[in-house]
């Protein structure tokens, strides 16, 4: 019977040395890049370089030197302060900017000190009370939601729609958290919203609602708020007086939307003279809407 003790027994390949120092030593190494004491942390991958013997060029080798490529790159961005903090600054973009394009090492260490990173990034806006982190419009909320901060990205965008009533782009921030946090009520209020304020500047890249997006191809943005109501997609929310049109088609498209209103808080109230009124306003500004709204409230 043979002994698994011994010599001449079967070990798995991939199965890592229960006391590996090599792998210790990087995990010290990345323990501390994680904590952005890059100096620290070069000490420890130096250290694995260092040691001389038959696996010079083995795999821990390899990711020592690939640790000392990223705290090479990294340090002169995120420099230690008094407080044991990363001290940089968001405001310019850069160091998101380079954290966006930087080719992380798909390592768990390097991962680690990549989310970190984002960890440290996103921190610093709040602390900041920065919103835009660059001209992409990408926001301190949409990197809360890259941690699975869901409901703390919500309330950011909230709180800077009470700072900056007049940014409409905050609709359609709010409304692709919210359709991604599973409130997809709100999210189509919030759409139909951004729409009506701002179509001209739609953000396609947070359309995360497939019907809208294809009513949008079809109808255009400015004509989606309208259109997505007599078919279900988006709900008739209030309109402010005080819109500022980008476009003629959205001077057009808004003008619609406010005889819809009128017209079906009109049949609310059993307001028939008002009702027929705006709905031949309707009809002749805007006939294939119309039809549509006819149709819903025949088959209604």
């Amino acid at each position: 019977m043979n002994n698994p003790d011994s010599t001449d027994a079967i070990k798995d390949p991939n199965q890592l040395p229960l006391f590996n120092r090599e792998a210790m030593i990087l995990a010290e190494g990345y323990r501390c890049l994680a904590a952005f004491k890059i100096r620290e942390a070069e000490q420890y991958f130096n250290d694995v370089l260092d040691r001389k013997g038959p696996d010079t060029d083995s795999a821990e080798h390899e990711e020592a030197r690939r640790a000392l490529e990223t705290c090479e790159d990294w340090q002169p961005l995120v420099l230690q302060n008094n407080h044991g903090k990363p001290s940089f600054s968001v405001h310019s973009g850069e160091i998101y900017k380079k954290f966006s394009d930087y080719d992380f090492a798909n390592v768990s260490g390097i991962r680690q000190f990549q989310n970190a990173l984002l960890r440290a990034i996103t921190n610093r806006m709040l602390e900041t009370g920065h919103f835009y982190i660059d001209k992409e419009n990408k926001t301190s909320a949409d990197l809360l939601m890259e941690l699975g901060r869901h409901k703390k990205a919500e309330e950011v965008v909230m709180l800077q729609m009470e700072r900056d009533p007049a940014d409409n782009h905050l609709f359609y921030c709010l409304a692709e958290i919210q359709w991604k946090n599973n409130k997809r009520g709100e999210a189509k209020k919030n759409y139909a919203r951004g729409l009506l304020y701002d179509p001209c500047r739609l953000p396609y890249e947070r359309l995360v609602y497939k019907k809208l997006s294809e009513l949008i191809d079809a109808e255009g943005p400015e004509m989606a708020p309208a259109f997505g109501w007599v078919r279900g997609i988006l709900p008739l929310v209030y309109l402010r007086n005080d819109v500022e049109s980008c476009s003629n088609r959205h001077s057009h498209a808004v003008d619609c939307y406010r005889l819809l209103w009128a017209a079906d808080k009109a049949l609310q109230k059993r307001n028939l003279d008002s009702c027929i009124e705006y709905r031949k306003q309707l009809k002749a500004k805007a006939p294939t809407l119309y039809d549509e709204y006819f149709s819903l409230l025949e088959n209604g």
